[in-house]
């Protein structure tokens, strides 16, 4: 969360490495957790100049245009990227929020099952998400619940009550034996 001192170091070795994409991506993300898309905006100028198709470009460029307030062609830019299939992390994840707040479910969807599979360890968290966003985007209980069962599937034990516990409690009721049973559980 220090991202002013992260994004000081990052420069600090772009100064002797000026032309590694991803540590210019890092720098543009500290400028736009700090607020400071100007700075942030010059740093994905650069790294689009050395390499304008790379993953960690494309989600940056996304995700700096949703933060300043233009998410219709944000969520223009990850359709595209998703149908490429040129993502990483970061793309599948903004992907997932922009299609949700577009009201566009199925897309939302989408993206977080590219992320689900190709970092399966959010699986657990990501059935979570998609759980809620049926519940309170979508309001299909019945998705939505189906999702909260994955979600408890894809957990881990050390994780499980954690993730139980942010289940909204109606779902987590009807979840029942289901809900608290370990894995190979009948």
């Amino acid at each position: 969360g220090d991202w002013k001192n992260a994004t000081w170091i990052w420069e600090s070795v772009l100064a002797s490495r000026p032309h590694i994409v991803a540590i210019m991506a890092n720098v543009a993300r500290g400028y736009t957790s700090m607020g400071q898309f100007p700075q942030a905006l010059a740093w994905l100028e650069r790294a689009r100049k050395i390499q304008p198709g790379a993953p960690s470009v494309r989600s940056l460029e996304v995700i700096l245009l949703s933060r300043v307030g233009q998410e219709d062609k944000a969520l223009a830019l990850a359709r595209s990227a998703l149908a490429d299939r040129i993502y990483d992390y970061d793309m599948a994840n903004a992907a997932f929020v922009l299609g949700w707040r577009a009201g566009d479910y199925e897309f939302a969807a989408q993206a977080m099952r590219v992320r689900m599979v190709n970092w399966p360890q959010s699986r657990a968290e990501g059935y979570l998400e998609l759980g809620t966003m049926y519940d309170q985007g979508k309001h299909d209980p019945a998705q939505a619940l189906a999702s909260f069962k994955q979600a408890l599937s894809a957990a881990g034990a050390g994780e499980r009550a954690a993730l139980l516990a942010r289940i909204p409690p109606a779902y987590a009721a009807k979840l029942g034996a289901a809900g608290t049973a370990g894995p190979g559980s009948p």
